[in-house]
């Protein structure tokens, strides 16, 4: 996590176990980024390349992988710090179900109502 100078946690991320993919016929010890957060109502300036450095230097990270939802954006700002899209998925149909909850369509036995 990072910390203010008052102590305060201000920024943290979770990360996967390490797995081993191969990359160009090697193998490279890969890890991926699982989720961040920042104080409420707070922005953190360099936070995720912060955290991601820290977690590389501190796991002997090769890599790290992440998914991104494209309805906050298209990855423009994880381009700016190192990431690369390998790959884009294609959208995904989600539904609000009657607990106010978002859902999957396929696969929850919900059925699609044009």
């Amino acid at each position: 996590g990072l910390f203010d100078a008052a102590g305060t946690l201000v920024a943290a991320a979770s990360f996967s176990h390490a797995r081993t993919v191969l990359r160009d016929g090697m193998p490279h010890r890969s890890h991926e980024l699982l989720r961040t957060c920042t104080a409420r109502d707070g922005a953190v300036v360099g936070a995720i390349s912060k955290l991601v450095g820290a977690f590389c230097r501190a796991h002997g990270a090769d890599d790290i992988v992440t998914v991104i939802d494209r309805d906050w954006g298209i990855g423009v700002g994880w381009r700016s710090i190192g990431f690369e899209t390998v790959q884009t998925m294609p959208p995904l149909t989600m539904l609000v179900g009657s607990d106010g909850l978002r859902r999957h369509l396929i696969g929850a036995g919900l059925a699609h109502t044009p």
